[in-house]
């Protein structure tokens, strides 16, 4: 069976011509499935893919993440054009200013330079390397910002607030101690009830 990174490594290669006709030879990169440093499980906005450059690394290679919470992991043209767009980042190009945007129109993104889609063409590009390098091999990881059900309960407090219905003086007290009855307020003497 196929690895991700294996399938990505072919993928670069299956796009580098679409890099070397605009005039930039594809460096050596290392890629993978793996969260960004930041904004990985954002909501809004979420970072679908980052690059780190050679000068970031020991190795000096460029490292490049594609994010497995993104939905366009379920289509491999979407896991392609998020990798075209980090692959201009490992030109050597950083931000997303006029030689970023040179570089992505020419091998077919469009849209946003920061959140860039494939244009037409590249789609048609993209289809055709997926048929030869086959289906992504892995799925996209639902997290609990997504909605997902945690596989652990979370642990709700287990105190419980009883507050004074005469001064509104509040305590906790956990519920095993409630079995045996509220507390009573210091300062009026009566019985607390419980708000929860």
């Amino acid at each position: 069976m196929k690895t991700r990174e294996r399938w990505l490594l072919e993928a670069i290669e299956g796009v580098s011509p679409l890099f070397r006709a605009a005039g930039f030879e594809l460096p050596v990169v290392k890629v993978s499935v793996g969260f960004p440093p930041i904004g990985g499980l954002k909501k809004n906005r979420r970072v679908l893919g980052v690059c780190f450059p050679k000068t970031m690394t020991k190795d000096d290679v460029p490292q490049i993440f594609i994010n497995p919470t993104v939905e366009e992991i379920e289509s491999e043209q979407g896991v392609l054009a998020i990798l075209v767009h980090e692959l201009v980042h490992a030109c050597g190009i950083h931000g997303h200013g006029k030689s970023f945007r040179k570089l992505a129109v020419a091998v077919g993104l469009t849209g946003q330079m920061r959140s860039t889609v494939a244009s037409d063409w590249l789609q048609d590009e993209l289809k055709g390397l997926v048929r030869k390098i086959g289906p992504f091999p892995g799925a996209a990881i639902v997290s609990r910002m997504d909605g997902a059900d945690s596989p652990v309960k979370r642990d709700k407090c287990r105190m419980n607030k009883c507050i004074c219905t005469d001064c509104g003086y509040t305590a906790r007290v956990a519920k095993k101690w409630l079995e045996f009855g509220a507390p009573v307020c210091p300062c009026c003497h009566v019985q607390m009830r419980t708000s929860e």
